[in-house]
């Protein structure tokens, strides 16, 4: 049948309408099942009278195995921001200004040599370092010409390592009229100490490694305990006059006398704060943006604020065997930085930081591009709680053409099974297969998203399930399983050998809402009970109606279901068999760790792949950061620029993915980045990690489309619910999946 264009419109515009809704009412339901995002506490608004500026970078210097750690600090002599600069063997090492790189003076051999050093009130080197002949960490005070100001000081109780009995690693030192403050490498973690003058230990802080002082008694130190950020404390009472949440832990603290400001870097750049009372929060300076480079395979060693805000950042790399520094200074301007012109649309419902953060990295790549970042709610949960809302203005949007290049639909509300029938996106099969990227993603995802021969969604990243058991458990119930094939029938069977053998414990720990079970259940079964293909559907099976009626009983025992108490994120079974988790929300270094730290400190348990059906053994994944290319865009070259760039390795390793990537090659080297870190702590056990969860990711069949589940689930969940007959659920069912097969 030969339709106009204009009919063709009409009816994708009340395609569009229909499937949004069924993909908001989706999105709510796993929304209501994800609340693991946390919260940041807002600190005060921005003084709107203070004039605008930006920063000017300017390369200063690049060193090459330059190893002493003294070479990378700043420090501030007679008013000038300077470093240490190392000559050629047999020359004086120089204190040089990092505002024009000039000579101001020489250091003299012994603070070299030093571990570290600080420059006091009267400009006099104070330098920190172990003696092995007096068995003591000594701190000595020299003049510019070496000579000894002050009789050196013995630090009393030093809590750090002595490596070989001969030298200490010192990360942070700084000396003021009342104290002496040093972070040092420690056992596990680095400790703050504060020194009185004679040497007593004043006061430790344990898990320190990066602190400030403001030569007027209060010392600024980072927290991470169960929030992120920054606390100013009296030194001499320890008492903590505020405490500031900031979204990611500080890497780094600066005070600057002359504004009364506290100024604190993280890795997304530095944000200031009135030290008085930590109000007045501004970001200053964006890593990325302020600057050529962001924190990917760069770590700051030091960085400075001078009186003017300029800025003086150190980093280091290394480079095979190399160990390569680099130093940069900023110089603030009045006004905003003139804007490039916009090359490339993205249109999102929410703001997200891994789309940010790549946009930052794709715009320093390709200096000749600009992207436009058009988004409707600042969060994921802003956008939840106006789904129907953004839903049904997208609709309208999509129909009309008004949309940006780039469309995020997978994650934004859509049903895009529904939306990708129709040809208001581009069809990317051959963009994808052509692609530099290409041998490298899973295409098992990719080739599930087939429909109607055409692929018109690049997933960035895939939501996998997958579960923890615990095997303590299993072995003193003397039960055995074969975890790798697991069926919904096995596990609800298992409610039964728990009643009678471990009474205290529990089949799960999760929430008792049935559809956590239920719409699993049924995902792993819908390949068996409905005929997509030839538009059948038969859930009155005998196999399936027992397994319904198994499940609602076991879900009535108080043995099937412990509801997840505390915020214990390493031990998430709390005694119970199984416990669900997902690759979405989280990074796979956090999920390495966190397995490793459970069966050394709680329990013993594996990481298993979901569990399969009763006659299929499929299991399948969901696509939750999907992007389509709008086909009415006339930049389709540069929109398929951007998302291949997405699909590189080191943009899909970013940490802000929080995700599984699409691309398998970046998937295993995180894996494997992370089993090398902790083998450090915990051995050969680290590495079978990557085995187990390669095991998982290995197991896939299909990408898992979710308004199939939810026209059976909905009636299934009144009949587990006491609220509809067995009969009834099935026909409700049944009817619901044939009207969606016949749309």
């Amino acid at each position: 049948m030969n339709l106009s264009k204009k009919t063709k419109q009409v009816i994708l515009g009340v395609v569009l309408l229909a499937v949004i809704t069924v993909g908001i009412i989706a999105l709510k339901v796993s929304n209501n099942r994800n609340k693991d995002v946390q919260k940041v506490e807002k600190t005060a608004a921005v003084n709107s009278n203070e004039k605008l500026f930006y920063y000017v970078e300017k390369k200063l210097y690049e060193e090459h195995n330059v190893f002493e750690d003294i070479a990378c600090r700043f420090v501030n002599y007679k008013g000038n921001v300077a470093k240490a600069i190392y000559s050629i063997e047999g020359k004086p090492t120089k204190l040089e200004s990092m505002k024009n790189t000039s000579y101001i003076t020489t250091i003299p051999d012994e603070v070299s040599m030093s571990s570290g050093y600080w420059i006091d009130e009267n400009s006099n080197f104070v330098t920190v370092k172990y003696n092995k002949e007096k068995k003591a960490v000594l701190v000595r005070t020299l003049d510019k010409d070496g000579n000894e100001v002050e009789k050196p000081v013995a630090l009393k109780e030093f809590g750090g390592m002595i490596n070989d009995d001969s030298y200490i690693n010192v990360m942070e030192f700084r000396i003021d009229t009342k104290y002496i403050y040093l972070v040092s490498a420690a056992n596990p973690r680095p400790i703050l100490q504060i020194f009185n003058k004679d040497g007593s230990l004043h006061k430790n802080y344990a898990d320190i490694d990066s602190f400030e002082i403001d030569n007027m008694g209060k010392i600024y130190i980072p927290f991470n305990d169960k929030y992120n950020g920054f606390e100013k404390i009296n030194v001499e009472s320890g008492e903590v006059e505020y405490s500031i949440r900031t979204k990611i832990l500080p890497n780094h603290i600066r005070y600057n006398k002359g504004k009364d400001a506290v100024y604190v870097m993280d890795d997304n750049g530095v944000t200031r704060y009135n030290a008085s009372d930590g109000k007045n929060e501004k970001n200053i300076f964006t890593f990325g943006k302020d600057s050529t480079y962001v924190l990917d395979s760069l770590q700051v060693r030091d960085f400075f604020v001078g009186n003017e805000e300029d800025l003086y950042i150190s980093l280091f790399y290394f480079e095979g065997e190399e160990y390569i520094c680099l130093y940069y200074g900023y110089e603030p301007k009045e006004g905003t930085r003139p804007e490039r012109t916009v090359t490339l649309t993205v249109t999102a419902p929410y703001r997200q930081d891994f789309l940010s953060d790549a946009i930052t990295r794709y715009e320093m790549k390709y200096p000749d591009q600009k992207v436009k970042y058009d988004y409707k709610y600042n969060s994921e949960e802003e956008f939840v709680a106006n789904t129907e809302q953004y839903g049904q203005q997208l609709s309208l949007s999509i129909l009309g053409g008004d949309v940006g290049d780039v469309v995020m639909t997978g994650g934004s509300g859509l049903n895009y099974e529904e939306v990708f029938k129709t040809d208001a996106f581009m069809d990317l099969s051959s963009l994808i297969e052509k692609d530099k990227n290409y041998d490298v993603l899973n295409k098992d995802v990719i080739e599930g998203l087939r429909i109607k021969g055409a692929v018109r969604g690049l997933p960035i990243s895939i939501k996998r399930s997958y579960y923890e058991v615990n095997t303590k458990l299993l072995d003193s119930m003397g039960v055995k399983l074969d975890c790798n094939n697991l069926s919904w029938k096995d596990v609800i069977s298992l409610t039964k050998v728990i009643e009678e053998k471990a009474p205290d414990s529990h089949v799960f720990t999760g929430n008792e809402y049935v559809g956590d079970y239920l719409i699993p259940m049924i995902g792993a079964n819908i390949s068996q009970l409905v005929d997509f293909e030839n538009k059948k559907i038969n859930l009155n099976q005998e196999w399936f109606v027992d397994l319904l009626k198994d499940l609602k009983t076991a879900m009535k025992s108080e043995n099937f279901v412990k509801t997840h108490t505390g915020s214990d994120i390493k031990d998430m079974l709390q005694g119970s068999l199984f416990v669900h988790r997902s690759t979405e929300r989280t990074y796979y270094r956090d999920m390495v760790g966190r397995y490793l730290g459970y069966n050394k400190e709680v329990g013993e348990s594996l990481y298993i792949p979901i569990f399969v059906g009763e006659k299929s053994n499929k299991r399948g994944v969901q696509v939750n950061n999907m992007y389509s290319i709008n086909n009415k865009s006339k930049n389709k070259e540069d929109a398929w620029k951007f998302l291949s760039f997405l699909l590189e390795d080191d943009i899909q390793k970013l940490r802000t993915l929080r995700a599984e990537p699409v691309n398998t090659k970046a998937n295993k080297e995180i894996l494997e980045a992370a089993a090398e870190e902790f083998s450090r702590t915990y051995g050969d056990d680290a590495l079978k990690v990557v085995d187990m969860m390669m095991n998982i990711f290995d197991r896939i069949d299909y990408v898992d489309m979710y308004y199939n589940k939810q026209d059976i689930y909905d009636p299934l969940m009144s009949y587990i619910n006491d609220e509809m007959s067995l009969e009834d659920a099935l026909k409700k069912a049944e009817e619901n999946v044939w009207i969606r097969l016949n749309e």
